[in-house]
């Protein structure tokens, strides 16, 4: 079979929404060969190119025509074709526990592999390379909530937002929270333990 063919059915068999990166396609070719074929595909608009290197069969909106993936799709796909993972950052934690409303226009992800930056439309992506640490923490709620206070930065009055996240986390996950700041070092683990000493807890 042909190598244009066979890049095509290959993508064509892909997950309609899903982007890939061009790398998870160079056994069926050559870097150019599959460039070709992508970027024919493409003209074509059986394909849509939404970064460098990373495409995607679109879904279809009647009223917004072809849907471009999420940034943290794209991100993935840019991680995979690092044989990388990704992980969400402080900034995603600190909104969604609710201790900052600032939400990021260019959003960013922790990874294991490589820093990376990828234009997607108007967006700026950034994978950022994080310690096994971070990642680790990334992967549950209370540890997400120290890498949200890691992004706010040291602060006058973390005691206050040691109780925000204790209201957002619940009992449970807080004191499991808490064992993690206390481990995380720094101006975190001296907060936490100031928190303790304050007789914060219910």
């Amino acid at each position: 079979m042909p190598i244009m063919e066979s890049i095509r059915n290959r993508v064509e068999s892909l997950s309609v929404g899903r982007p890939f990166a061009t790398g998870s396609l160079l056994r069926l070719g050559g870097r150019a060969a599959v460039d070709k074929a992508l970027q024919r595909m493409a003209a074509d608009g059986a394909i849509m190119r939404v970064a460098r290197g990373i495409y995607v069969r679109p879904r279809l909106s009647l009223y917004a025509g072809k849907v471009r993936p999420q940034p943290q799709e794209v991100a993935q796909a840019a991680a995979e074709a690092m044989g990388a993972t990704i992980a969400q950052h402080g900034a995603t934690w600190a909104l969604a526990l609710g201790l900052t409303q600032q939400v990021a226009l260019n959003p960013t992800f922790l990874t294991d592999g490589s820093t990376r930056h990828l234009r997607a439309g108007r967006l700026a992506i950034t994978l950022r390379h994080a310690t096994p640490k971070r990642i680790r923490l990334a992967g549950f709620r209370a540890g997400g909530a120290v890498l949200a206070l890691e992004w706010l930065g040291r602060h006058e009055d973390a005691s206050a937002t040691f109780a925000q996240i204790r209201e957002a986390l619940g009992e449970a996950d807080f004191a499991l929270f808490m064992v993690e700041a206390k481990g995380f070092g720094g101006w975190i683990a001296k907060a936490a333990y100031a928190f303790e000493r304050e007789g914060r807890r219910p």
